[in-house]
């Protein structure tokens, strides 16, 4: 009897577990189909082009602000030759070499946009209720290439539905961040060994090898370097300028 009980008990917990099993999997084929469908609505196609275009926008902004200041798009150091639009870092200062590392770059990059990130406005899709979470931004330089993985959460809610958007955007941009910080390397050592002078014949070599232009301004004792990268560039952009700075006493 007491063997019977317990095969009872056992079947019930098994049949329990089915059914349990069942109405998990069901809740969540229909909130999957949920989703597909109101991904299809005119309204969420549009809100995905809106994020995907604004982001890439936001992206390239803080790139063109990264090289104006020699890699510091977010909080350009005190010691920098500051112009009417931007700070310019000085590389090299009191006798101390200030070149900032790849990784550097990369996490002024990377907090630049979560900050631009912020102003994406919402206010013109009136019909969608729409929260957003903090974005968190992975930039990786490379050779010749930046790659970008944008995490950001973002629900909506549409006709009494509430999905939760991809939260994954990924983007690769053609961008030599790697070789003007080389050639930067390069020029600052040319006048750590020669303090004031212009090595133009090394100018002249990094220019005809990599089809950048390298203007060099003398300001005071100072020198600006102005290298614009006429092979690498960004949309809509004619080159991309990465400016540099070396104190001299």
């Amino acid at each position: 009897m007491n063997k019977n009980k317990r095969g009872q008990v056992t079947l019930f917990i098994i049949i329990a577990i089915v059914i349990v099993a069942a109405g998990l999997a069901a809740y969540f084929i229909y909130q999957n189909y949920q989703r597909t469908q109101l991904e299809k609505t005119p309204e969420i196609s549009s809100l995905n082009y809106y994020i995907k275009d604004s982001l890439d926008e936001k992206i390239i902004n803080s790139f063109i602000l990264a090289g104006l200041q020699g890699g510091y798009s977010y909080m350009p150091p005190d010691k920098s030759l500051s112009t009417n639009f931007e700070k310019i870092p000085y590389y090299y200062y009191d006798e101390e070499l200030l070149i900032p590392s790849l990784e550097m770059i990369e996490e002024q990059i990377s907090k630049k946009i979560e900050q631009k990130i912020e102003e994406i406005n919402f206010s013109t899709f009136t019909d969608i209720i729409i929260s957003k979470g903090n974005p968190d931004v992975d930039v990786k330089i490379d050779e010749d290439k930046i790659f970008l993985i944008i995490v950001w959460p973002i629900t909506v809610t549409l006709h009494d539905h509430t999905i939760r958007l991809d939260d994954e955007y990924n983007f690769q941009y053609s961008l030599r961040i790697k070789k003007l910080i080389e050639i930067a390397e390069n020029l600052t050592e040319s006048n750590i060994e020669d303090p004031g002078y212009i090595d133009l014949e090394l100018v002249s070599y990094f220019q005809e090898n990599n089809n950048i232009i390298i203007t060099p301004f003398i300001i005071e004792k100072d020198i600006l370097y102005k290298l614009d990268d006429q092979e690498f560039k960004l949309k809509n952009q004619p080159y991309y300028t990465f400016q540099f700075a070396i104190k001299n006493e």
